[in-house]
């Protein structure tokens, strides 16, 4: 197989220096904004700019002008893979992005209920207010604690390892949050039922 040299390597690098930044300027700055206008003179600026690459190459060896047209073709779905696959790249980083956000914001109102849970659970007083919130024994506090354990397990670790957890930890969370609510209220009712202090 013959090595291109000399001219022919200079019009060939000079068709996919070309296409690739025509491909690149029409999907990028006419497609993509809307500019069907702007896309057309991109593409034909390109099409100015490639005269001068396959000319010369038409007037010494005819031959030559398929085999660049069909490097320029080449080059031209080459430039759109790569900047479809750079488009899938970034939408999925913005995903995660948001994602991540939401999971940060999910995250913080369930270590907002284990926190308020704490509370009854290691100070002495409150323990002794409100044995409710500790027996798994009562319906609502058994429903707590599923509902605690159900969402430690949904919770994601510091890295999204599952995208789209979200929807299910947010409906996790959103049971805790009312599960906690029932025992509390269930709690401050025994407790009142039975003639203890509220603290």
């Amino acid at each position: 197989m013959d090595v291109v040299e000399g001219p022919e390597m200079l019009e060939f690098t000079a068709v996919a220096a070309v296409t690739a930044l025509t491909v690149w300027a029409v999907a990028v700055k006419g497609v993509r904004r809307h500019d069907m206008d702007g896309a057309f003179w991109f593409g034909f600026a390109g099409l100015c700019a490639l005269a001068p690459a396959i000319l010369p190459a038409a007037a010494n060896n005819p031959g030559t002008v398929p085999v660049l047209l069909a490097w320029g073709a080449l080059v031209s779905v080459a430039t759109l893979l790569l900047l479809r696959r750079h488009d899938r790249r970034s939408r999925q980083a913005g995903l995660l992005a948001a994602e991540s956000t939401v999971l940060h914001a999910l995250a913080a109102r369930h270590d907002a209920v284990i926190s308020r849970w704490h509370t009854y659970e290691l100070d002495v007083g409150r323990c002794i207010d409100f044995p409710a919130m500790s027996d798994v024994r009562v319906p609502e506090t058994s429903a707590l604690v599923r509902a605690m354990a159900e969402a430690a397990r949904l919770r994601p670790g510091t890295r999204i390892q599952n995208p789209g957890a979200a929807p299910a930890y947010g409906a996790a969370v959103e049971r805790l949050e009312e599960a906690f609510r029932t025992a509390e209220r269930a709690a401050i009712g025994a407790a009142a039922d039975d003639g203890g202090t509220l603290r």
